[in-house]
């Protein structure tokens, strides 16, 4: 399926419409064109003013395809390129920036700013995958893991409680979550040892090696 973003006259995204791939399709070349997908909307829904449709890709996230589209192989996008079709998927509130071609969705958190790449980010530079990894022999991405079957996982988890909540979570053996807390302004992790850690920016405290 493709995906249109109904986008109103301030260039926000309303919502974001399916429309059938074949619909796309060139009679004469076969090649998918934004514009026949355009045309099937506003004779669908009717062309409202200041109403307009821009194809988007669900496959995007910060300009780069998604983790299922890494593992799976590239997706084609109408132009015929596999790289990032207009930087992200976009959700309700995003805005279409023309002028670079690209949706930029909210800040997830009050404290981050747009980088030079016209990404959302922390006050703190986030770990890496690998910097979140403690495990023995060598590291081992998420990606590589999912290529594997799954009756035969290079990842294996653990139930651990969360000592803040009491909560009782399964995680992956061997690699700690990051995840930002606003209102400490920190990136925090749970260890499968139960201890909860801070990331400074270059490292753990206390160290998760």
């Amino acid at each position: 399926m493709a995906h249109f973003a109904k986008v109103d006259s301030n260039n926000i995204v309303l919502g974001v419409t399916k429309v059938d791939n074949s619909i796309l399709h060139h009679p004469d070349t076969g090649e998918e064109v934004e514009q026949r997908g355009i045309d099937h909307l506003e004779n669908t829904f009717g062309q409202v003013s200041g109403i307009t449709w821009i194809q988007c890709s669900r496959w995007d996230y910060e300009g780069e395809r998604r983790l299922k589209a890494r593992i799976d192989g590239p997706v084609l996008s109408s132009t015929g390129s596999a790289d990032s079709f207009r930087h992200n998927y976009p959700l309700v509130g995003a805005e279409w920036k023309p002028d670079i071609n690209k949706f930029i969705n909210l800040s997830p958190y009050p404290s981050w700013t747009l980088n030079e790449d016209h990404n959302w980010r922390a006050p703190v530079t986030s770990p890496t995958e690998e910097q979140c990894w403690y495990g023995e022999g060598d590291f081992v991405s998420v990606v590589e893991e999912k290529n594997y079957p799954v009756n035969d996982p290079l990842i294996t988890r653990v139930d651990v409680v969360h000592p803040e909540t009491g909560e009782t979570l399964s995680m992956a053996e061997g690699r700690m979550p990051a995840v930002w807390y606003e209102d400490l302004q920190q990136w925090r992790g749970l260890h499968t040892d139960g201890a909860m850690r801070v990331w400074n920016g270059s490292s753990w405290e206390p160290s998760i090696s």
